[in-house]
C-alpha cells in the first residue's frame, strides 16, 4: 500500500459531464491510468473521447482497450493475465490510459499498480464471483484449499462451503509466478484476506473438491473489496448518486477505514425546466421473469404495449425489455439493449420504456444470505439501476430541452426508484411525478416467497456421507 485509504468520488447526476471532465483531467495531467467501465461497447466510446480530447488540447495520450474476443487467447484468463502484465508492459511509459470492464476489475489483483490511478465509471457490483471448469485442475485446489461445509441451523448441508487455505506459506507472489496456478491469483488473495481479517469469506458450490467432475463447474463467490484498489496512487468513483447506492452503503459499512472525499464537477450548463411523468402499471406486485413468461403476464405486457403506443403517438421513443419478452412487448420506436449507461446518442428523445426484471434465483439468494447481504441488493443493482441509466439517456440530459418527458416502467417500486433520483437531483430542473395506469391487473397481489432448492434423497445421503467423512478426518488430525 502506497498511501492511506482515501478514495474520491464524483456524485453528480446524469448529464453533469462527470465522465468527460474525468477523461479531460487524465489527458491534461498525463500519467498511467486504468479506466473501468460497465461494458465493452463503452470502452470504445470512452477511448474515442480521449482521442478527441487529446487532439483538441495537443496532449498526446496513448490508449488501450483490454477485452475478450473470439480468439481463444483473449478469453477470460487472457484478459486477466494481460491486465496483470500492464505495470511491466507500460512501466517505462509516462502516459497511458487503459480501459477495462467492471468484471475484469473484480477478477484481478492490483498489487503491482503502484503509481497508477484508477477511475471507476458507474456503480460497480460488490459481488465477486467466477465460474471455472476444474475437472482436471481440481487436484491443485485440493492441495491448496480445504472446504468447510456450511450447515443450516438444523445441521443439514447447504450445498456450499467456505474455502480455507491449507498452506499459509503459499503466498500471492508464488501463485502469480506460477504459469499454471496464475489463474487462481484473485481467488487466492480473497482466501488469504478472509483468513487474515476474519471479516469476509469465500464460498463455493460444493462440499468436496471431488464433486467437480463432469459437467459440474466450480462457482465461487466473495464480496469484492474496495481495499483491493489500495495500491493505486488515486482511486476515483464516477457515478450518479453514488453515495445513495447500496454498493456504497455496503462498502462504507464493511470497510470503515476508507475515507471518502467528494470531488464536485464543474457544472457550467444551466438546465431548462421540464416535467417528467413516470408511468407504471402494477401497484401490488413487482416485475418478474416468471410473471412475464406466464400466459397472464404476456397478456399484461400486450395490454401495456397497446397503452404505451397510444400515449406515445408519433413521438420518437426508445425502449428495452428482457430478451425472453420480445414476442409479448410490441412497442413503436427503437428497441435497444438494456445496458446504455454513458451514451449521449438519444438525448433528443423524450419518451422511453423499460419492461425489465432481474431478480436473484434460488442459488443467488442463498449466496447473498450466506455472505450476509440482503438479496434485494441484487435487484436494486441489476434491475432498477439499469432502468435508471437507460431512462437517463433521454432528453433528461439535454440542458436546452424543455420537452415534457414520459418514462414507462412496469411496477411501483421501479417508478419510485426513478422518482427518488429526480428528487435528489440538486439542480431541480426536472419536476417529476408518478402516475398509475390500472389496466385490470394493477392491484393483483402475487406471492414473492424465496424459491427453495430441492435435493433428491440420494443427494442428501451423499452430502451427509461427505460431512461425516470430513468430521472424522478432522478428529484424526486433531489427535
Amino acid at each position: 500500500m502506497t498511501h492511506s485509504l482515501i478514495y474520491y468520488y464524483t456524485d453528480g447526476a446524469c448529464g453533469t459531464g462527470k465522465t468527460h471532465q474525468a477523461l479531460s483531467k487524465i489527458v491534461m495531467a498525463g500519467g498511467r491510468h486504468l479506466f473501468v467501465v460497465d461494458r465493452k461497447e463503452t470502452m470504445i466510446e470512452r477511448q474515442a473521447t480521449v482521442t478527441k480530447i487529446a487532439i483538441a488540447t495537443g496532449h498526446y495520450m496513448p490508449t488501450l482497450c483490454v477485452m475478450s474476443g473470439d480468439d481463444r487467447n483473449t478469453k477470460k484468463h487472457g484478459v486477466r493475465r494481460r491486465i496483470h502484465d500492464l505495470p511491466t508492459d507500460y512501466g517505462d511509459h509516462p502516459d497511458v490510459c487503459v480501459f477495462i470492464t467492471h468484471e475484469a476489475m473484480r477478477m484481478c489483483d492490483f498489487s503491482d499498480f503502484s503509481g497508477w490511478s484508477i477511475w471507476i465509471d458507474e456503480v460497480p457490483d460488490v459481488m465477486d464471483n467466477e465460474t471455472m471448469n476444474i475437472a482436471v485442475s481440481r487436484v491443485i485446489f485440493e492441495s491448496l484449499y480445504d472446504l468447510d461445509p456450511i450447515l443450516t441451523e438444523a445441521g443439514d448441508s447447504t450445498g456450499w462451503s467456505e474455502v480455507v487455505s491449507r498452506d499459509p506459506t503459499v503466498d500471492l507472489a508464488m501463485i502469480a509466478s506460477d504459469d499454471v496456478a496464475h489463474g487462481l491469483r484473485s481467488l487466492h488473495r480473497r482466501v488469504m484476506e478472509a483468513k487474515a481479517t476474519n471479516r469476509r469469506s469465500v464460498i463455493v458450490n460444493g462440499d468436496a473438491w471431488s464433486e467437480f467432475v463432469g459437467d459440474k463447474k466450480c462457482n465461487w463467490f466473495s464480496l469484492w473489496s474496495p481495499e483491493y484498489l489500495a495500491n493505486f496512487q488515486s482511486v476515483t468513483f464516477l457515478a450518479n448518486a453514488f453515495t445513495n447506492s447500496l454498493t456504497f452503503q455496503i462498502m462504507r459499512s464493511m470497510w470503515p477505514d476508507i475515507e471518502w472525499m467528494e470531488v464536485r464537477t464543474n457544472v457550467n450548463r444551466v438546465f431548462k425546466p421540464r416535467s417528467v411523468m413516470i408511468h407504471y402499471y402494477a401497484d401490488n406486485h413487482v416485475a418478474s421473469r416468471t410473471l412475464f413468461s406466464s400466459e397472464a403476464g404476456k397478456r399484461n405486457l400486450e395490454a401495456i404495449s397497446i397503452d404505451i403506443n397510444s400515449r406515445i403517438g408519433d413521438r420518437d421513443h426508445i425502449w428495452m425489455c428482457n430478451k425472453a419478452q420480445d414476442d409479448a412487448v410490441r412497442l413503436m420506436g427503437r428497441k435497444l439493449s438494456p445496458k446504455q449507461a454513458g451514451s449521449n446518442e438519444y438525448q433528443h428523445i423524450s419518451a422511453a420504456t423499460c419492461i425489465y426484471s432481474v431478480k436473484p434465483d434460488a442459488d443467488q439468494r442463498k449466496v447473498y444470505d450466506l455472505l450476509g447481504i440482503d438479496p434485494d441488493y441484487y435487484t436494486e443493482t441489476n434491475e432498477r439501476e439499469t432502468i435508471l441509466q437507460f431512462m437517463c439517456r433521454t432528453s433528461v440530459r439535454d440542458p436546452d430541452s424543455t420537452a415534457p418527458i414520459d418514462l414507462f416502467v412496469y411496477d411501483k417500486a421501479q417508478a419510485e426508484y426513478l422518482l427518488r433520483y429526480f428528487e435528489r437531483d440538486q439542480r431541480g430542473y426536472a419536476a417529476a411525478s408518478m402516475q398509475l395506469h390500472d389496466l385490470g391487473f394493477a392491484q393483483i397481489e402475487r406471492k414473492t416467497g424465496r424459491p427453495v432448492i430441492a435435493r433428491s434423497v440420494e443427494e442428501k445421503r451423499e452430502l451427509a456421507r461427505i460431512r461425516k467423512a470430513r468430521q472424522r478426518s478432522k478428529v484424526k488430525v486433531a489427535a
